[in-house]
């Protein structure tokens, strides 16, 4: 682990993303407060972590069993989730996980106790280098395994009019994403990328991430989509804002985080918003819809308002953070 921000530790590999434009570039971290990252291991060393769920070497016994005590949660559910690590059953057989990422590195450690066979794989090649472990699993264990359940999904055909209806900008009411369902070569699709196959009138299958979605309306403001393991997300249709440099220059000023101790610099830079961060650089800030924008890392930066209608604060909010609030100077 780094001691301080900067220090060189010799042999460390980079990670590398692919753009069309760049070509290969590489992903730096912005952190600099280590524990949940920048924690360099190397192959070996995972390897004794695995085996001392075996061993019980470091810690001993007590300590292991208190590592691998799952949580029940308040509904008396099994969270499969214990210490740092997830402890679950893959198609029959025990089986201890977990997967990391940072920048473009992604690791995944799986042990399966009762067939003391642990596996690993670490990539510094974004998702493009993602080889899952189950899938060494399902060559190795066959033997051990249950047959592998199939959904039986039957397509079904929705004419091109009725799919017109779930097409529009959504954003999530927690604003930490938006997306936008339109539709490309009559199949109704997420951003233009992400085919949805229908499966029912209001049912969806997603071939590329092997998961399922239900759009269901709750009111003409309101949609929910509810995913295939019964998590429900709501969203408001709204209408995509296009701005221009004089509604832009509103939002400029300075935005201090007293929680972060830390200061955006807003500024119109070439028709766009830009946050300007001494540590971050310059961060373009796409806009969504009225308040609402996509940063150029991939969060989302909402602007709020007083009684009077004036921008008073924006908070930052991305998949596992919301609210981050950076207050506006006067």
């Amino acid at each position: 682990m780094e001691s301080y921000v900067g220090e060189v530790i010799h042999n460390t590999a980079e990670s590398y993303t692919f753009d069309k434009e760049k070509g290969y570039t590489n992903k730096e971290s912005n952190r600099a407060i280590f524990g949940a990252a920048e924690i360099y291991s190397n192959i070996p060393d995972l390897v004794k972590w695995i085996n001392n769920f075996k061993t019980a070497k470091i810690g001993g016994k007590e300590v292991n069993d208190l590592f691998l005590k799952v949580f029940i949660l308040n509904n008396g559910s099994n969270s499969e989730y214990a210490l740092g690590i997830s402890i679950s059953s893959y198609r029959g057989l025990k089986r201890y996980r977990h997967t990391g990422g940072h920048e473009a590195f992604a690791t995944q450690l799986s042990y399966f106790p009762e067939q003391d066979l642990g596996i690993i794989t670490v990539s510094n090649f974004g998702g493009k280098g993602w080889l899952a472990t189950s899938k060494i699993a399902d060559l190795l264990l066959e033997e051990f395994m249950n047959a592998p359940t199939k959904k039986e999904n039957q397509e079904f055909e929705i004419e091109k009019e009725k799919l017109k209806q779930f097409e529009g900008l959504y954003l999530a009411s927690t604003f930490n994403n938006a997306m936008t369902l339109t539709i490309v070569e009559d199949t109704l699709t997420i951003d233009g990328k992400t085919k949805l196959v229908p499966i029912s009138q209001n049912s969806f299958k997603i071939e590329e991430w092997n998961a399922q979605i239900h759009i269901e309306n709750i009111s003409k403001e309101l949609t929910q989509i509810i995913n295939d393991n019964g998590t429900r997300y709501k969203y408001s249709k709204t209408e995509k804002w296009t701005s221009n440099r004089g509604e832009l220059k509103l939002y400029e000023g300075e935005y201090w985080s007293e929680e972060l101790e830390s200061v955006y610099h807003l500024i119109v830079k070439d028709k766009n918003l830009i946050i300007q961060h001494r540590w971050l650089g310059e961060i373009t800030l796409e806009p969504i819809a009225k308040d609402f924008f996509k940063s150029g890392k991939g969060y989302y930066v909402k602007f709020n308002r007083n009684n009077d209608g004036d921008i008073s604060n924006l908070s930052i909010n991305s998949g596992r953070t919301l609210n981050v609030i950076f207050h506006r100077k006067e």
